[in-house]
């Protein structure tokens, strides 16, 4: 018991020098028509006393997806500039952005002048499927107030939005109709540091250990 207690004195006691480490969690948002909003929950960072928390960062790899019909009736040929993107937002508890990944879509069609027919085709018009962009970006924390708010015990549940915006620009008489689907994976990153002992705490509790080892011996005589 004895050898026990020391060598955990030991190991406290060193672990002022250990190097700074990490715990990665992640949930994932699935494709879904925009607008949407969601909460996604996280546990908080609680190793106990021994242990601070430095630094959080929180990422969003996300997606955006989408279609589009476009038909220019104009008398007079004109080039279309098409985007589709959506805003992906995690919100701390006090419904404050973290991070914002906008992932955007673009693309130019050369329309001839209205070739008669609303169709989103022919030489006037055109439609486009499988839309598709992607924008990962991550933000880190270190002031004192967000590692507060991310240490205890239990979970968090922060908020997920995704707003789409679809744009169609460069003629005066434009027939358009759009879709806009997204999707996102977040990450949510605690790295931390075992906390430094002062000198004479770890004089102290070498003390102690070699007090407990003399005990041992006394015993065994």
């Amino acid at each position: 018991m004895f050898k026990k207690l020391l060598f955990s004195f030991l190991l406290i006691a060193s672990s002022g020098a250990a190097n700074a480490a990490l715990i990665t969690q992640s949930d994932s948002v699935t494709r879904q028509s925009t607008n949407f909003s969601t909460s996604l929950i996280f546990d908080l960072f609680d190793l106990g006393p021994n242990f601070e928390l430095t630094k959080v960062s929180f990422s969003i790899d996300g997606d955006v997806f989408g279609s589009a019909e476009i038909e220019s009736r104009d008398a007079s040929a004109s080039t279309i500039d098409i985007s589709i993107s959506v805003e992906l937002t995690l919100f701390d508890t006090s419904n404050a952005p973290l991070v914002i990944s906008i992932p955007l879509f673009t693309q130019q069609f050369e329309a001839t002048a209205y070739d008669g027919t609303n169709d989103a085709g022919g030489t006037s018009g055109i439609t486009y499927t499988g839309l598709t962009a992607s924008q990962f970006v991550s933000e880190s924390y270190t002031d004192a107030l967000t590692l507060s708010a991310f240490t205890g015990t239990g979970t968090v549940s922060l908020g997920f939005g995704a707003k789409g915006t679809s744009t169609a620009s460069g003629s005066g008489n434009l027939a358009t109709f759009f879709e806009t689907e997204a999707s996102g994976d977040v990450e949510v990153i605690y790295e931390y540091r075992a906390r430094e002992v002062s000198e004479p705490s770890m004089v102290a509790l070498f003390g102690l250990g070699l007090i407990a080892l003399g005990s041992l011996r006394r015993i065994k005589k």
